[in-house]
């Protein structure tokens, strides 16, 4: 099948992304963090690590018309577009992950950035996850692919036992999604972890609705572990006209509408979000077929469609993490 393009989303974020005006004179390039880990290192939660660039895709490319880590660097005087690698120093790496909990089991890489966005970064994921495994923990990787990594990274990942979620939605243009589930596929070949990352949504628009069909019935029958994160689209997202409009308002974030998760009756997206996930969380299955559920180490998941419909409270959305860091990180 060749992923449906006849929505013009490209149209419907660049009018999105064309309403955030800033003078980039006005902004800095990125500052250069520190890599480090957890609560010690300047991260919000024990689980996060210092993203191996700082910095994303520029606003003319803002993923689904809206950004939070965009936002927040932008009104801290950054040009999230200016990206730059990170600076690891091996001895303050080390130090910050004997510092993090002892039952802190996975690290999180790829929360306000993508570790695929150049040839570099990809190596240095690919040296933090060899160092991390030496400490008994493993890297949590969450990419869209942006530069395909090397057979010889992927590798020393799947050696180093990472876990790569590759984001997906209905959006991605038939050129992304293959490159996308390549990348499932070939890693897992290679002894990887792959799961599926769903940003799901209800469309108004067949098209969309057939894109995301196709994504579940690919994870299904192809034997793939899934996970769902319901997409959130500000107000003023251009993409709202081609959604359904019985979502809800976002109880954390007001001015964000969204589904809460629609994919729960498909059994083999079983894992939740990162926020959703105990310290000693890991995945040792590679296929769903094979997937020990009473072994996932989880906290529970984001709410339903059906939970918002009947108003169940759920604190588990409260627990996003925030991109505020430690001043500490800058090396400037």
């Amino acid at each position: 099948m060749k992923f449906s393009e006849s929505t013009n989303r490209k149209l419907l974020f660049r009018e999105s992304n064309k309403k955030v005006s800033y003078s980039k004179k006005t902004l800095k390039e990125m500052p250069q963090l520190k890599i480090q880990c957890g609560k010690y290192g300047g991260l919000p939660f024990n689980y996060l690590m210092t993203d191996v660039v700082s910095g994303c895709l520029s606003v003319t490319r803002m993923c689904y018309g809206n950004c939070s880590a965009f936002e927040y660097w932008t009104d801290s005087g950054y040009d999230f577009g200016r990206r730059r690698v990170n600076i690891l120093d091996l001895e303050l790496f080390d130090e910050s992950v004997r510092q993090l909990p002892a039952d802190q089991k996975w690290l999180r890489q790829g929360w306000a950035s993508d570790c695929s966005l150049s040839n570099e970064s990809w190596e240095l994921v690919a040296l933090l996850a060899e160092r991390l495994n030496q400490f008994g923990i493993s890297l949590l990787i969450i990419t869209k692919i942006w530069c395909y990594p090397s057979i010889t990274v992927l590798k020393r990942l799947a050696k180093s036992k990472a876990e790569i979620r590759v984001s997906v939605s209905a959006f991605d243009s038939d050129k992304e999604i293959k490159k996308r589930l390549r990348l499932l596929e070939e890693y897992r070949d290679l002894c990887g972890i792959s799961v599926m990352y769903i940003m799901s949504c209800i469309y108004d628009d067949n098209a969309l609705n057939k894109n995301q069909d196709y994504l579940v019935h690919w994870t299904t029958n192809n034997d793939f572990i899934g996970a769902e994160h319901p997409l959130r689209l500000s107000f003023d997202n251009y993409a709202l006209s081609v959604v359904s409009k019985n979502g809800f308002w976002h109880e954390k974030f007001p001015d964000q509408y969204w589904f809460g998760r629609i994919l729960h009756n498909v059994p083999n997206f079983a894992l939740p979000p990162p926020t959703c996930l105990t310290p000693s969380y890991s995945l040792n299955s590679r296929f769903f077929s094979e997937l020990e559920h009473s072994s996932l180490k989880t906290y529970g998941n984001l709410p339903t469609f059906e939970d918002l419909k009947n108003n169940v409270k759920n604190h588990l959305i409260y627990s996003h993490a925030t991109y505020n860091i430690s001043k500490t990180q800058y090396d400037e």
